[in-house]
């Protein structure tokens, strides 16, 4: 069970009728933030007031320290993306890179400050390794 911050508290003030969400790592240099980093949210009421419990997210997968090879397209550095995520696809789609089905999402890589990919990765919660040779006949 998680217990709104101060700052959780704080922002639903300022969400009336809405959703706060705890988020377990800060996306400001990011675009978007993958649901997979929503750990859950509470609901806020017309008068910015949390009500009823945290509801967690059934996609949330924490981030892990990973001790595997990163593919060969991954090891090069990228300074200009620094405090970024970057997407690993399945090795079979690689080719279809950026426009690779969901389902061959293997995770997200931090880069780190010297433009290197970090071990810190997030798992995807739609990667399904099995139905990838079904979506490359599909795709052809």
């Amino acid at each position: 069970m998680s217990i709104p911050t101060l700052a959780t508290i704080e922002e639903a003030k300022k969400t009336p009728n809405g959703w706060v969400y705890q988020i377990d790592f800060s996306y400001l240099h990011n675009d978007y933030t993958p649901p997979e980093a929503i750990e859950g949210a509470w609901k806020v009421n017309a008068d910015g007031q949390i009500e009823g419990t945290f509801e967690p997210n059934a996609r949330y997968r924490p981030i892990e320290i990973s001790r595997r090879a990163l593919p060969l397209y991954m090891r090069h550095k990228q300074k200009d993306e620094a405090g970024m995520w970057i997407v690993e696809v399945d090795p079979r789609c690689e080719h279809l890179f950026p426009k690779a089905p969901v389902e061959a999402t293997v995770g997200y890589w931090l880069i780190g400050v010297d433009g290197c990919v970090t071990n810190s990765f997030r798992p995807s919660s739609k990667y399904e390794p099995d139905k990838i040779l079904e979506l490359l006949k599909q795709l052809t």
